[in-house]
């Protein structure tokens, strides 16, 4: 099933939602794995794709939950994002 993505200079931060077993994952995936591969110079599955150099690509996926720790999935995906940034 073909799937849109636009992304640029000014529109260059996603946030994709949906309900469970929707395709978020496969759907990040999809574009991280496009984006490594037309940076490399390999074929593209696309009518059109023009992807600029990029240096880094961050993605969050995970279904944790820390019952120890009393941490939601949400709260370890956030200590974990700033960790990343920092």
């Amino acid at each position: 099933m073909p799937n849109d993505f636009y992304a640029s200079e000014i529109n260059r931060f996603h946030i994709v939602t949906g309900r469970n077993m929707s395709g978020k994952s496969i759907y990040i995936r999809t574009i991280a794995l496009l984006q490594v591969m037309a940076q490399i110079g390999c074929f593209v599955p696309a009518q059109y794709a023009a992807f600029p150099i990029i240096r880094s690509l961050f993605a969050r996926i995970s279904l944790d939950d820390s019952v120890d720790g009393n941490m939601s999935t949400f709260s370890i995906e956030m200590r974990e994002m700033a960790f990343i940034l920092r």
